[in-house]
């Protein structure tokens, strides 16, 4: 990262333009946010970036965009770690920008970066960000869940967790077939499934599907957790039925935690007759378990 003035004048230029968060966003504000975006430290064009969004500021975007553009040049020395384009693009995104180019560009980049042992890909929030960014822009419903589709099999986990989340968001018709692929197909990383199974219950699939993999091998907490989130009744019941069948206490305590957050009544009541029970080991976790729940004042007496 270049520097102008070395290390505390960066530091003073941070909290110069932090001080901005507190002011008017007048046209000096804006022209010293308009200077610090075309600053060489990519550390103070993240934060110009951050605080031009903050004060909602969108006669900014096009500083904001030329800013961007030229940190994915020579990204390695220009934009280590990708500070300034994932402030950027978030600050873009959150001030309405729909323009698909830049997002488009940060959902493929990466960015290998030295690091102990093997260079590491720097750029798995930014694709992130842009994930989620390219669902807002303008860009046609079908092409958009094309790049998410490619991103499903993207190198790193978060990566594709992020794509399969930005598919829900999506909404488009196609995106269900497309997770339900994914989900058959399988993933080495559990959550990305997970995350799947969540965006296909929240655009409608049936709790059946999600409850048949309880019992795939890794996959019971992801399973629950997706069908938890729901908030239903129905698709409580199968998460409460693996918990009686399942024998492996890791695995039992996991689903305890679980049930715990949903705010249904019906996992109180659960929870509940578990924590008053015979099995002293079980009774324990569920306790635990009811303990972290909102309401649970109004059934402490009735543990007692």
């Amino acid at each position: 990262m270049a520097k102008r003035g070395g290390k505390h004048a960066i530091e003073a230029e941070l909290a110069a333009l932090n001080d901005l968060r507190f002011g008017v966003a007048d046209e000096s504000a804006k022209e010293q946010l308009r200077t610090a975006l075309r600053h060489k430290s990519n550390h103070v064009a993240a934060k110009a970036a951050s605080v031009a969004c903050e004060l909602a500021l969108s006669s900014l975007i096009p500083d904001l965009v030329e800013a961007c553009a030229r940190f994915f040049e020579g990204p390695v020395e220009t934009d280590p770690k990708c500070a300034a384009k994932i402030a950027i693009l978030t600050a873009l995104r959150d001030l309405g920008h729909q323009d698909p180019d830049l997002y488009v560009g940060g959902l493929t980049h990466v960015q290998m970066e030295p690091s102990f042992g093997r260079p590491e890909d720097s750029a798995v929030p930014l694709r992130a960000v842009s994930a989620q960014a390219l669902v807002t822009s303008f860009l046609d419903g079908g092409e958009i869940l094309r790049h998410l589709t490619d991103r499903l099999a993207d190198a790193a986990p978060p990566g594709r967790a992020e794509a399969a989340r930005a598919i829900a968001n999506l909404g488009h018709p196609a995106g269900v077939y497309v997770k339900r692929l994914k989900v058959l197909i399988g993933d080495d990383e559990p959550a990305v499934v997970g995350e799947c199974l969540c965006g296909l219950l929240s655009l409608g699939t049936p709790f059946e599907f999600a409850a048949r993999f309880l019992d795939e091998p890794g996959m019971a907490a992801e399973a629950a957790a997706a069908l938890i989130d729901t908030r239903e009744p129905e698709a409580l019941k199968p998460v409460i039925e693996k918990f009686r069948r399942s024998w492996d206490p890791l695995e039992r305590e996991a689903l305890l935690t679980l049930i715990g957050t949903s705010p249904l009544p019906e996992s109180a009541e659960f929870l509940y007759g578990l924590a008053t029970g015979k099995e002293a080991h079980t009774a324990r976790l569920a306790h635990a378990a009811a303990k972290r729940r909102r309401r649970w004042p109004e059934y402490e007496a009735r543990l007692r």
